[in-house]
């Protein structure tokens, strides 16, 4: 099978500075299509922490957290995905303690 189409869109998080054992700051981004063969995966683009951020372990993670396919809707925690008849692929971005950063998120079609 051929690569036939990308789609190819950024996501960001940040959970800013004075943050002490904060999780949960983060976005999403969803790539729609009609269905399709597809290899979906995100990547780590830049990772920074706060200045101020002297007792924590700051964090930032990427990954693939739902798609749909003839099968219905699936919520999963993937590096990556393959999936048929997908019309759908949610890549989501989490910074942890201090964290921030940014990932580039791909979705390949395959024909």
């Amino acid at each position: 099978m051929a690569i036939t189409g990308v789609l190819a869109n950024s996501v960001s998080a940040s959970t800013g500075g004075n943050i002490v054992a904060y999780l949960g700051a983060g976005s999403a981004m969803t790539h729609f299509f009609g269905p399709s063969s597809i290899w979906g995966h995100p990547a780590l683009q830049s990772f920074s922490t706060q200045s101020d951020n002297d007792s924590t372990q700051p964090g930032a993670n990427v990954f693939v957290s739902q798609f749909t396919d003839n099968h219905g809707k699936h919520n999963v925690n993937n590096i990556g995905q393959f999936a048929t008849l997908c019309t759908n692929i949610t890549y989501q971005i989490i910074a942890v303690d201090g964290g921030s950063g940014s990932a580039l998120c791909i979705t390949e079609f395959f024909g």
